[in-house]
């Protein structure tokens, strides 16, 4: 291979936290083949690392001429696995992010394409290995017996030898040994199904045995056998049977593989078959304004303001049927998995197989599966959390947004990237409508709405004319003893509902059974070790557990500081409330889903179906059950504690609270009956209380909107935060004064280009420690997003050049929804 002015030149982003793209020649052998959106293993210093292809060009880019042009090793893909759009969008990301493009691009990837390639060595010639000794006979050896060998497995069978890469690297060096990288099949393996069937009957059946008796009834009606789950949930004790059948040669074992779903049925929660639902004339005049967009070729922003219980839903399902009638793609975006499980059961009845679903609850090989079929176009509705934002789908035509004041569309660590906005700017690249749905939008949506910037569809009535919850408000201030968590005007309505036969919710935005313990002689409260938080006293787990870094502990029999026992619990979680219910409603099923209840998408399926059969009468829950489900026989909402949000440290604080309280006042009444909805607060005069008693969001959006101009808040202004973190707390104070002084000086130089961005900080971040890294802050403020761009651009050029920036850490947050 020459480097003559024959040679394509490739631009690729590298999966790693470089800051810049790097150039390569392309191969003589590879140029053919080598497109924009493929893999390729390229050399970067001493190790080969995996990039993406951006741009091939015949034009050599602009190298300093002491650098010594590097060739692409191989090439990964036949066929492009990332679109040019995505690329672009990523592009983009990245510049408005403050975030490696190479990493940016590894996150809208399935780990399965990003992983790097392991080597694999293959043996060369047995020519004088039998003249060597030590080390380098035993590898050959190994090599060779295996016909190859992955460096990982070498490192597991020689794990004393340090140096195991400079032997390899030798052996290959003196031609005994190739290497060649090899990348792990990331397909599901089949599933193994284990059945059994029934030779013969044995000859002496003990009379007692029903379990016995029971299976053998269960086997002679399956002539073509039975799995073993069905038989483990049929027949108690059924191993012990079967193993000692199958001894006597009364039943054979049949193994056999078959493909692994692709998505996870269970995680669907069981809804009820329904008939073809007859629109209402405010779901009707909604598709008659969004359908004409979809067909325009143009980008159209919507906002779908509906109130909870309106049939938003079915407004989706219709769209998603038109975009496929014109061989269109459709994304639906949702917040979190909770909310997936019931959407799913409603887009599978309407789409079954065209339908793919995207979150972390799915095993990794079934994420990579599904993400193929979504780039090969066999699945073409999308319904997926945050990362689906970045599916590679075929020809998409509308882009749904559901809940999307959510902050969980935010992700806070990281790439900070907010999949709303990213949702926005992908359909605008590709010329199509973007709907965004939600009872309670974010004020920046409902400003776009209301200015005209984007085109705004109401859904201001219940389906089938039902109405809104009655609310009610409890003042806890005048409660006491055993009423102070659930209140006698709430208890009351508790055994009223459940002995009407009807359901309930109660929603507590806070897990655990006690917020904290603490010492009653000398006043210690038990921290986390790593963060600067009180852990959580979880009574069934018999622990204290810190909700941030996950750090566990034993529940201490006296103080640390002064040894006085015992320790007193203070505050409650959800632990605590479903405890309080036992002792009022011993006899009443509940169900509690907090993150202590659920760590699996099929544990809230199982969960939620509980009470949409009514199995349970009393949903117990943090905020996955605040929004989105829809349970006909709920009557009653309980807010146990409405003033949880409405204390942080947040300009937003108030527009959270109210979005979240009437989000979950709206699972009440959904069925024939109406609901009714308890707020128990402390202040019950708070402005934010008085707009979800009301049930008025509009008129509090405007409310806040004024206040928001008033003290040049976003959506008037855009912010951005500057994370410091160290493990040395006083280097992390002088990164972050620093920085601050840097930020102000370059403040200086742009007012002198009448360009203004004011500087606040530096303090100490509100969690001022996280799993041991200290944290202090600042933020920036400016009147457009452009002077946002090339300012924090400038700042972020010179703190790379700053020796005491270089001791810490540094990371941007734009458009901050949490001041942690």
């Amino acid at each position: 291979m020459s480097e003559d002015a024959s040679l394509l030149w490739a631009e690729v982003a590298v999966f790693s936290a470089l800051e810049k793209t790097l150039h390569y020649l392309v191969p003589e052998e590879l140029a053919p083949l080598t497109a924009v959106g493929a893999r390729v293993l390229v050399p970067l210093g001493r190790r080969q690392s995996t990039g993406l292809v951006l741009h091939v060009s015949s034009d050599p880019p602009p190298i300093p001429k002491d650098v010594k042009a590097r060739f692409i090793h191989s090439l990964l893909d036949p066929s492009p696995v990332v679109p040019r759009e995505l690329i672009e969008l990523c592009r983009w990301i990245s510049s408005y992010y403050f975030y490696p493009l190479g990493e940016v691009l590894q996150a809208s990837l399935p780990s399965g394409l990003t992983n790097p390639p392991e080597p694999f060595f293959r043996l060369l010639s047995s020519h004088h290995v039998h003249g060597l000794s030590g080390v380098s006979r035993e590898l050959l050896d190994s090599i060779g017996r295996k016909r190859g060998a992955g460096f990982k497995a070498l490192q597991r069978q020689f794990p004393s030898l340090k140096n195991l890469r400079t032997h390899l690297n030798r052996l290959e060096a003196e031609g005994f040994i190739e290497r060649v990288h090899v990348h792990e099949d990331s397909l599901p393996a089949p599933k193994i199904l284990k059945s059994v069937r029934l030779l013969r009957r044995p000859e002496n059946i003990p009379s007692r045995s029903k379990n016995l008796l029971q299976l053998l009834e269960f086997l002679e009606g399956q002539e073509g056998g039975s799995l073993m789950s069905d038989l483990r949930r049929s027949v108690s004790n059924a191993d012990y049977w079967i193993r000692k059948l199958k001894d006597e040669g009364c039943l054979e074992m049949v193994t056999r593989e078959v493909p692994r779903e692709t998505c996870e049925t269970d995680c669907a929660q069981a809804l009820c078959q329904e008939k073809d639902l007859e629109l209402t004339g405010e779901q009707a005049e909604a598709l008659n304004l969004l359908l004409p967009a979809m067909d325009s070729g143009e980008f159209k922003p919507f906002v779908l303001f509906g109130v909870t219980g309106s049939g938003k839903t079915e407004v989706y399902l219709r769209l998603a049927e038109h975009a496929l009638k014109a061989g269109r793609s459709v994304l639906l975006l949702v917040p979190e998995i909770a909310l997936s499980t019931q959407l799913e059961a409603l887009f599978q009845k309407r789409f079954g197989a065209r339908l793919a679903v995207w979150h972390s609850g799915l095993p990794s090989s079934t994420r990579y599966h599904m993400w193929q079929e979504i780039h090969q176009g066999k699945r073409r509705v999308v319904l997926g959390v945050r990362s689906a934002v970045f599916m590679p789908l075929k020809n998409p035509g509308l882009i749904i947004v559901d809940e999307e004041h959510d902050s969980a569309y935010k992700q806070e660590d990281r790439l900070r990237y907010n999949a709303r906005d990213v949702a926005l700017m992908r359909a605008s690249s590709l010329k199509i409508p973007i709907v965004l749905g939600s009872a309670t939008p974010s004020l920046q949506t409902f400003l776009h709405g209301t200015s005209g910037n984007y085109g705004a569809v109401q859904l201001r009535e219940r389906v089938l004319e039902r109405p809104l919850p009655r609310m009610e408000t409890v003042d806890m201030r005048r409660e006491r003893g055993r009423h102070r968590i659930l209140s006698h005007h709430l208890q009351k309505a508790l055994v009223e509902t459940v002995e009407a036969g009807e359901q309930a919710l109660l929603f507590l935005n806070r897990r655990g059974f006690a917020t904290f313990l603490l010492c009653n002689a000398c006043g210690n409260v038990v921290q986390c070790s790593g963060c600067s938080v009180s852990m959580t006293y979880h009574q069934q787990a018999a622990r204290l557990l810190c909700h941030y870094c996950g750090e566990k502990r034993p529940l201490p029999e006296k103080c640390s500081q002064c040894g006085a026992a015992p320790l007193l619990p203070f505050g409650f979680g959800t632990e605590r409330v479903e405890e309080e219910l036992r002792q009022i409603l011993p006899h009443t099923a509940t169900v509690r889903m907090d993150r202590d209840t659920v760590t699996h998408p099929g544990q809230i399926a199982r969960l939620l179906n509980r009470m949409r059969s009514q199995e349970a009468q009393i949903l117990i829950g943090t905020q996955m059950v605040a929004k989105g489900h829809d349970f006909p026989h709920i009557t009653l909402v309980g807010v146990v504690n409405a003033d949880t949000s409405l204390q942080l440290a947040d300009f937003r604080a108030g527009e959270t609270t109210v979005q979240l309280l009437i989000q979950v006042a709206g699972r009440a009444g959904r069925g024939t009956k109406p609901g009714r909805v308890i707020l128990q607060t402390y202040n019950p005069a708070h402005y934010t209380m008085e707009a979800v008693r009301s049930m008025d969001y509009g008129s509090f959006c405007h409310t806040e909107l004024e206040s928001r101009q008033r003290l040049q808040y976003p959506p008037y202004t855009r912010l951005l935060k500057l994370l410091v973190t160290s493990h040395k707390e006083k280097a992390t104070e002088e990164g972050a004064y620093r920085l601050a002084a840097l930020c102000r000086e370059m403040a200086h130089r742009f007012r002198g280009e009448n360009r203004h961005v004011a500087v606040l900080g530096p303090s100490p971040a509100p969690l001022a420690k996280l799993k041991n890294r200290y944290r202090w802050h600042i933020f920036l403020k400016a009147w457009t997003s452009r002077d946002l761009q090339t300012f924090t651009q400038a700042v972020l050029e010179e703190s790379g050049r700053d020796p005491v920036l270089r001791r810490v850490q540094l990371s941007t947050d734009r458009d901050p929804l949490v001041s942690l």
